[in-house]
């Protein structure tokens, strides 16, 4: 996968703890997102990816090998996934061809959507949409049909929205309460 992902960042952590995987379409974030969830989750594995959202939704089987040889490395006993905007979606696609491959998924600020297939059994996932931006209503309308989507799969679906534009504090307490 190495050479068909723009830029993968590997941040040590203790051994049996969940491994975190960031995406993010933009190779210069990678490293400052690395650098985020380290000061976040100081005893966490994590992994970042930078690549391009399309790449990922004609390679998922790919990338899904990727994570699943990661956690396996690193004797991780579950995987969080976070993904932001386009990112986020990509996310989506991965959840709806591998469901069983995470636990967690957090959403931030995701971008438009398709709604997962109804057949997918989502029982014991847990996901977190945030949004940081000032919210309209049409936002806040297909937000929530969003999280209905996966509530209707069974999924455990966690809700936050902050009325303070692009507040990195408001997303790092969100996730760190989602997380711990």
């Amino acid at each position: 996968m190495q050479s068909s992902a723009k830029k993968i960042i590997h941040v040590s952590g203790l051994p049996g703890m969940p491994l975190v995987c960031a995406l993010t379409e933009f190779e210069q974030n990678a490293q400052d997102i690395a650098d985020f969830m380290q000061d976040l989750l100081p005893d966490f594995p994590i992994i970042v990816v930078a690549a391009d959202p399309d790449w990922i939704a004609h390679n998922t089987f790919k990338f899904v090998r990727f994570i699943r040889d990661q956690q396996t490395h690193l004797n991780a006993a579950k995987l969080i996934m976070i993904g932001r905007e386009r990112a986020a979606n990509s996310l989506i696609t991965v959840l709806n061809s591998e469901p069983s491959l995470f636990s967690d998924l957090i959403l931030l600020n995701p971008l438009d959507w398709k709604p997962a297939p109804a057949n997918l059994n989502l029982t014991g996932k847990r996901i977190l949409i945030t949004w940081n931006t000032p919210l309209k209503t049409e936002d806040e309308h297909r937000l929530q049909a969003y999280a209905d989507s996966f509530r209707a799969l069974s999924a455990r679906v966690f809700w936050n929205v902050s009325e303070f534009s692009g507040d990195p504090a408001f997303e790092a307490q969100a996730m760190r309460t989602f997380i711990a």
